[in-house]
């Protein structure tokens, strides 16, 4: 290589590094600014382990922490099963329950063709839940994908003919009773949603109709690689939920996958990102990985889960699950993960963070394409440039021998 064409490429170097300047400098500087911070309560989780007095204390304490905002998560079988509302069972677990009802329930069932050993059956008799499926297995199936029969002793029954998944996989609507009782306490709302968790665009219909009516601030839409980005109907929902989203002003929530792809891009998740015209937040939910059951709960692990994702990985929006192992009573772990909270937030406070309320958004946008094409330049060039200068190394070996 000559010295003319190394200065040649060194200036090319230069000025491609230049061009990355701007760009770096000004992602550097948006995120060193953001210094805002929602720590905030998975309502469902909170709701399920404790009493309502427990729950009422929690959401009091944390309001005056400053942790005003709590997270409700979509029901699911499990869930509702959990809190009583139904009793779900497989289809082949059920042909071998011998008791009158489960028998004539079968016997409504038998001449169905559509029907897999492993479709979910749904029963009922609350009439609270009856209104509840009523309106959110339409929202969520399409009429051939469920079946819906009422038997002699007044249960409503549904059957989700495709039995895919676990129960706590399957997604049956939001309970509008936990957004009532949270806007009544005061508390700013986020609803958490998976993004391929619907198949009709009714469910994002009633998603909408949530946000108005309570005043939502943030959505979650946690990662979904699954869908067909061909579907026309997946592509109407995506949209669907942009336009939410810009209509309500709503903070969009990204939440981490330890799964993910460096490179794999979540369906859907560049035209949610643009609809949220840059009220983007990294999101992380924490997990009580602590599994020593013995000894007193100790929130040390939750503690240092919170502030590392937060300074170390650049997390805004944290939602706070409740500590469940140690021997303490559920009370007392709910105190546990106050205290955690409250210790995190003063900790955030005294480095400069702001936990007091979001309001942060990115006003700058990367050109993907032109960053890409320039760092593809740049590994071009220096790989071209390695070959040449080791050729010229081995050539001099030669020339020696």
């Amino acid at each position: 290589m000559s010295k003319k064409s190394l200065i040649i490429r060194i200036v090319i170097f230069v000025l491609l590094l230049a061009m990355l300047v701007p760009t770096l400098s000004t992602r550097l500087e948006n995120e060193a600014k953001n210094k805002d911070v929602v720590i905030a309560l998975s309502y469902n989780n909170a709701d399920m382990l404790l009493s309502d007095e427990e729950m009422e204390a929690s959401l009091a304490k944390n309001k005056e922490l400053g942790a005003a905002t709590v997270v409700i998560n979509e029901e699911t079988i499990n869930s509702l099963t959990s809190a009583g509302y139904i009793t779900a069972i497989k289809y082949n677990v059920l042909c071998h329950k011998y008791d009158d009802e489960s028998e004539a329930i079968i016997k409504q069932l038998s001449g169905d063709r559509k029907i897999h050993n492993d479709s979910y059956i749904i029963i009922t008799k609350r009439d609270d839940c009856k209104k509840y499926l009523e309106k959110w297995i339409p929202a969520r199936h399409s009429a051939d994908e469920y079946k819906k029969i009422t038997t002699d002793l007044n249960a409503d029954v549904y059957v989700l003919y495709q039995g895919v998944g676990e129960a706590w996989q399957v997604s049956v609507g939001f309970d509008e009773k936990k957004f009532q009782s949270a806007k009544e306490s005061g508390m700013t709302l986020a609803i958490s949603m998976e993004l391929g968790s619907y198949l009709e665009t009714g469910y994002i219909d009633e998603i909408d109709a949530l946000c108005e009516k309570y005043g939502v601030k943030y959505i979650n839409v946690k990662p979904h690689y699954k869908a067909d980005e061909a579907d026309a109907n997946a592509q109407k929902n995506y949209l669907a939920l942009c336009e939410v989203i810009k209509k309500h002003g709503l903070y969009l929530i990204l939440s981490e996958n330890p799964t993910q792809l460096s490179n794999q891009n979540p369906i859907g998740y560049r035209e949610l990102m643009n609809s949220a015209e840059g009220r983007v937040l990294r999101g992380y939910e924490t997990a009580d990985y602590d599994t020593k059951n013995t000894g007193a709960t100790s929130g040390d692990k939750l503690y240092s889960q919170i502030v590392n994702s937060v300074i170390d990985r650049n997390i805004r929006f944290v939602t706070v699950k409740q500590l469940v192992n140690g021997k303490d009573t559920i009370a007392q772990k709910s105190i546990v993960t106050n205290s955690v909270i409250e210790r995190v937030i003063g900790k955030l406070n005294s480095v400069g963070y702001n936990t007091i309320s979001y309001s942060m958004t990115y006003d700058y946008n990367t050109n993907r394409k032109l960053v890409s094409a320039i760092v593809l330049i740049i590994i071009i060039l220096m790989g071209v440039t390695i070959i040449e200068w080791l050729a010229r190394k081995n050539l001099r070996k030669l020339q020696v021998i």
